[in-house]
């Protein structure tokens, strides 16, 4: 069957890298525009726009539940498994909000993608310069006051095998340091897509299925005297090993096996 499909979905591959492409230089423009005037809403449809065009180019479907734990008001801290590339279209295209991302630095230099992501609030990381991350968290801090949900992936980078990794400590200490619950987000499937390492998306199968699952908030065992207040390190470690713990279990609970 796979060789029977082999020459469709390549060649959909090759073509979905010129769309994208295409795509990103045309979205760019409104998303600059609609960021750098601050309209989130109209920045939020470019990206969710963006985001399931790429999606159903590539013949990716999501089966996505747990929804209701976004909070209705006020923001929040997502923190998901990082798959794939396709965690971020997949994430993005689940569910029309207004999520912005943490990003390796080296993408906001390139041309039309690094602007628009900038102008329309994503966070550079640099991701070994901790002094350099926590000082962006802080100086976001008040946008989650806003309703601006950060979406951010403790692993740090892509995983290559279908596995959870160690958890960086800085997004809790953003979440508590905030005031701010964390929703664990469980992404399942996107590796399949494009797993690390790879150049061409979904050649295995003409439509695949990200599984995402949003479960239950969870906030830092103790309150900040003050927003940006920086809490004990048992306080983060406790958040960070919850957050973790969930993710884990959910995962191997929906993980699609060979």
């Amino acid at each position: 069957m796979r060789l029977l499909i082999a020459p469709l979905t390549y060649t959909r591959a090759v073509l979905g890298m010129v769309f994208v492409a295409v795509l990103t230089i045309v979205l760019s423009g409104p998303t600059m525009l609609f960021g750098t005037l601050g309209k989130e809403r109209l920045t939020t449809l470019c990206m969710w726009g963006w985001s399931r065009l790429v999606l159903i180019f590539f013949g990716v479907r999501l089966d996505v539940q747990g929804a209701e734990n976004l909070p209705a008001s006020g923001g929040a801290i997502l923190a998901f498994n990082h798959q794939s590339n396709f965690d971020i279209p997949a994430l993005t295209g689940a569910v029309l909000r207004t999520i912005r991302y943490g990003a390796k630095i080296e993408l906001f230099s390139l041309p039309f993608f690094g602007p628009a992501v900038r102008a329309a609030g994503c966070l550079p990381i640099a991701r070994n310069n901790r002094r350099e991350v926590l000082k962006i968290y802080r100086e976001a801090s008040g946008r989650l006051n806003r309703g601006i949900f950060f979406a951010l992936a403790p692993e740090g980078t892509r995983q290559e095998k279908p596995e959870i990794g160690t958890f960086k400590r800085g997004p809790f200490i953003f979440a508590s340091s905030s005031d701010v619950p964390v929703v664990p987000v469980v992404i399942e499937g996107a590796d399949r897509v494009l797993g690390k390492g790879h150049a061409f998306a979904n050649v295995h199968a003409l439509v695949s299925t990200i599984q995402i699952r949003f479960l239950p908030p969870l906030r830092a065992l103790q309150k900040p005297a003050a927003i940006g207040d920086e809490l004990p390190n048992e306080v983060v470690t406790d958040l960070t090993d919850r957050t973790r713990a969930a993710i884990v279990g959910c995962y191997e609970a929906i993980r699609v096996r060979p």
